[in-house]
This record gives C-alpha cells, sequence and structure tokens, in this order.
C-alpha cells in the first residue's frame, strides 16, 4: 500500500508524525475512522496516547522510526493494550526482523513502512 504525502518530506519536521498521517490517510481512503495521538488527551498518571486509535477495527497502532525502535520498551505496548482492542506495531522495514524478535507475544501484528520517492509505503501486516 502506498500512501502519498505531497511535499510533506521537505515541510515536516518529524518523520514519525510524517508515518502517522500516512497511516491514518490509508485508513481514511477505505473509510474507517481513525485518530491521531495530536488529538488526545494524556492518560491519568501523564501517559502518552497510542499513536493512533482505529475504533472500527478495534485497534492501536504504535509507530517507531529508526530512532525509536530501540528505546520501545515492553511496558510501552502493554500499556496500549485496551479490552478488546488488538496493538499493532508499525516499525521501519529495516527493522521488521528485530521487530519479529522483540514483539513476539507482545503486540498482535507487526507492519513496515519505508520511504520510497516521497511517499510512505506500507508492507503487508505479519504476526511477530
Amino acid at each position: 500500500m502506498v500512501q502519498r504525502v505531497e511535499g510533506a518530506l521537505e515541510t515536516t519536521t518529524s518523520l514519525h508524525d510524517l508515518v502517522v498521517r500516512a497511516s491514518i490517510g490509508s485508513y481514511e481512503a477505505v473509510g474507517q475512522s481513525a485518530i491521531p495521538f495530536w488529538h488526545m488527551a494524556p492518560g491519568e498518571n501523564g501517559d502518552t496516547s497510542p499513536d493512533v486509535v482505529l475504533p472500527g477495527l478495534r485497534r492501536i497502532e504504535e509507530v517507531e522510526t529508526e530512532d525509536t525502535f530501540d528505546a520501545l520498551e515492553d511496558i510501552r505496548i502493554e500499556s496500549l493494550r485496551r479490552p478488546g482492542m488488538e496493538v499493532w506495531v508499525v516499525v521501519p522495514l529495516s527493522r521488521i526482523s528485530d521487530a519479529h524478535l522483540r514483539l513476539r507475544g507482545r503486540a498482535d501484528r507487526i507492519q513496515p513502512w519505508w520511504v520510497e520517492h516521497d511517499s510512505i509505503r506500507f508492507g503487508f501486516p505479519r504476526v511477530p
């Protein structure tokens, strides 16, 4: 799946936010409602919100980049768990092998992403 982000690679300051926007755009293109983290309030304990919540699919997405993947902690994945919701972790294609090892039994799915010709591309989701 390809999500074009017109000129965004030059104007947006965060690759993470570009991937979040591309993910949201791909869901909205097929009629799914997606709520990004910037539209959610922090939790009661100051916990950060999930990157994307997809209520209609009962899914939570956590987006990682090359810079954030190594810092992703198990406690973060567990904090995203909600009754009846799946947790998907979207990771750079270069880290998909690491994600299979690290997220087995923790995340419901992992999905690779990469940048190609100013577009964020997504691979097929996989069970870690």
